[in-house]
């Protein structure tokens, strides 16, 4: 194994924590598009609050050995990394996920903003996500092209507002009148994109 691979893979190591925070953030809320260089940036971001609160809680606590990353020439090295230490990095990189996932999911860190009228933005990446995650316990008629209307229960829908999937429960198709309503057997109709939905109305509450 050559220098530069070890290097790389001590650099990965390192970035380890900051790594997991973002997969985890990015795997219990919703996913936004990055370019790679944006990733890195906030791999290295969510890296660093990870060390400094390592540091910080070394410092409460006297008896956590600590542990010095060192640079020589075409090498990197890590000094006194003990289990605990590690254990703990590895917690706080976990948790700092969690927390984050929770804020992006309920959109608390935007709520507080725009309070202050910081920002009118909701964190959601669309008009499409952040209707269907605050609208919820309604029932919807979805409004079809091809003049076709579905009423029923919205229990899931698609992440991506390009690509409009909905789940309906408990649906029917609606006619002109109750009486041509035509149910649909079986537990509901996963609406995809070639449906083409024009609207889609919120009625009363389940």
């Amino acid at each position: 194994m050559t220098d530069i691979t070890i290097i790389t893979i001590k650099i990965l190591l390192l970035l380890l924590p900051g790594y997991l925070t973002l997969s985890i953030k990015e795997v219990l809320s919703e996913r936004k598009s990055r370019t790679e260089s944006e990733k890195l940036f906030i791999i290295l971001l969510f890296d660093s609050i990870v060390i400094s609160l390592f540091i910080g809680i070394a410092a409460i606590f006297p008896k956590l050995e600590p542990f010095v990353i060192y640079f020589r020439e075409k090498d990197i090295n890590v000094a006194g990394m003990t289990a605990v230490n590690a254990i703990i990095i590895f917690s706080l990189a976990i948790l700092i996920g969690l927390i984050l996932a929770l804020f992006n999911n309920y959109g608390w860190g935007y709520a507080i903003c725009r309070k202050f009228r910081l920002t009118y933005k909701t964190g959601k990446t669309s008009v499409w996500n952040d209707v269907f995650y605050e609208i919820r316990g309604y029932w919807v008629i979805v409004h079809c092209e091809d003049g076709s209307r579905i009423f029923g229960w919205t229990k899931y829908y698609s992440l991506d507002p390009e690509e409009k999937y909905l789940y309906i429960s408990d649906a029917k198709y609606l006619g002109l009148t109750r009486n041509d309503d035509i149910p649909i057997k079986g537990p509901g109709i996963l609406i995809t994109p070639e449906a083409k939905i024009k609207y889609v109305e919120f009625l009363g509450e389940k």
